[in-house]
C-alpha cells in the first residue's frame, strides 16, 4: 500500500515540474533545457550480477554470459519444471473413475474469452 501511494506521489509532483516547465518555458528556457538534458542522459553500467550458485560477476564478458544464459532459459523454457509437471498429467489413466467430459458450449466460452494479446504461460498454452 506505501508503495502504490508513494508512486502516485511521486508522479504527481513529477507532472506538477512538467506543467511548470511547459507553462515558464518563454521566460526561462534555462530550466526547460536543464531538464531535457538530464532526461537524455542514461546509465551505462550494468551493475553487479548473480550467477546460479550466488557469485557475483563483476567483469563485462562474465555479465553477459549470466544474461545470456538466463534469458536463453527464458526463451527456450530450460530450466522451467512447469512443463515437466505438465506433461506428466498427460498420461493420467482413469480406471473405473468417468472420464472428464467437456461440452461445445464450454470450449466456445473459453474461446471467446481468450485474451489475445496476452503470451503463452510456463505451459505454454495461451491464457
Amino acid at each position: 500500500m506505501k508503495g502504490n501511494c508513494l508512486k502516485s506521489f511521486y508522479l504527481s509532483v513529477k507532472a506538477q515540474i512538467e506543467l511548470n516547465l511547459a507553462r515558464d518555458i518563454k521566460d526561462n528556457k534555462k530550466n526547460f533545457d536543464r531538464y531535457v538534458r538530464d532526461k537524455g542522459k542514461t546509465r551505462e553500467d550494468v551493475g553487479p550480477l548473480g550467477k546460479e550458485m550466488g557469485d557475483l560477476v563483476t567483469q563485462d564478458m562474465e555479465k553477459a554470459e549470466v544474461l545470456n544464459d538466463f534469458f536463453t532459459s527464458v526463451f527456450t523454457g530450460k530450466g522451467s519444471n512447469h512443463t515437466a509437471q505438465v506433461a506428466e498429467g498427460k498420461n493420467t489413466v482413469y480406471e473405473n473413475e468417468e472420464l472428464p467430459t467437456v461440452g461445445e458450449d464450454q470450449v466456445q466460452d473459453h474461446l471467446r474469452n481468450l485474451k489475445v494479446h496476452k503470451s503463452m504461460g510456463p505451459d505454454e498454452i495461451h491464457p
